[in-house]
């Protein structure tokens, strides 16, 4: 039985260019900027403690949040953003040895819609359904790629991303194997309010350490850009959006 306590910090800058001259023009002279630049920070502090494996192989567990946050600016205003209110809530789920995948089941203490439990599965399915590693010994120098499809229900409708990441073995030091990552990324987002949707496109780089006496990723840091496209109230805008991910594990027995 094993604790691994997470955090995930995600730092993004997009610019919005309206792509309606005559939209532009008339902004313009209101005094008002026909770009825009928003900034996002948003940070999650999790723990998952696993429980006695049952006659199925499967392992139960137990998924804790703590903090829980969300920032962001337009033109240096700041912005409302919408908080989850996941801090403090138990979700219970289980490894299945039949799909090498976690889930969430349920909730053991505190409340959760169908929104928040959305975001935990994703979360979840971020940290320890992305990685599915070959069976076979890996050589420095050795790639291997997934493609990972995920609709995740928000309280704006439906993202719909798909990526693939290519992982190649660039070093063993220690009890760590240091992969280089690459990868791409392809996401509809549904905003109702706006009565339409934003396409996004995206190629990224970083790495990832992977705890080899524990079986596990440890950490992983990448870098993304993205080029999108939407409508609000029927006005065209284009941009272009920097992420950087980071994410931390530390594992450890109970």
């Amino acid at each position: 039985m094993q604790n691994y306590a997470t955090t995930m910090k995600m730092d993004m800058d997009m610019t919005m260019n309206i792509d309606d001259a005559t939209m532009a023009l008339a902004m313009k002279a209101a005094g008002q900027p026909a770009a825009m630049l928003m900034k996002m920070n948003m940070g999650v502090a999790m723990n998952m403690a696993t429980l006695a494996q049952t006659a199925k192989k499967d392992v139960p567990f137990t998924m804790t949040y703590g903090d829980v946050t969300a920032s962001g600016s337009m033109n240096g205003q700041e912005l409302p953003i919408p908080q989850t209110d996941l801090k403090g809530i138990i979700f219970t789920g289980h490894y299945s040895n039949d799909t090498k995948k976690v889930g969430i089941d349920g909730i053991q203490s505190g409340t959760a819609d169908d929104a928040k439990k959305a975001a935990a599965q994703a979360q979840l399915a971020q940290v320890f359904n992305q990685y599915t590693f070959p069976d076979t010994t890996l050589k420095i120098g050795d790639s291997f790629q997934q493609n990972i499809p995920l609709t995740i229900p928000t309280a704006a409708g439906n993202t719909e991303v798909n990526t693939t990441i290519k992982y190649t073995l660039k070093e063993i030091k220690a009890n760590e194997a240091v992969f280089d990552l690459s990868q791409t990324a392809d996401a509809k987002i549904d905003i109702p309010q706006a009565g339409g949707e934003m396409v996004m496109k995206g190629t990224g780089a970083g790495t990832m350490v992977y705890d080899i006496a524990n079986k596990f990723p440890a950490r992983s840091t990448i870098n993304m850009d993205f080029s999108f496209k939407m409508k609000a109230a029927g006005t065209p805008i284009s941009g272009t959006m920097k992420g950087l991910s980071v994410t931390d594990v530390k594992v450890t027995k109970k």
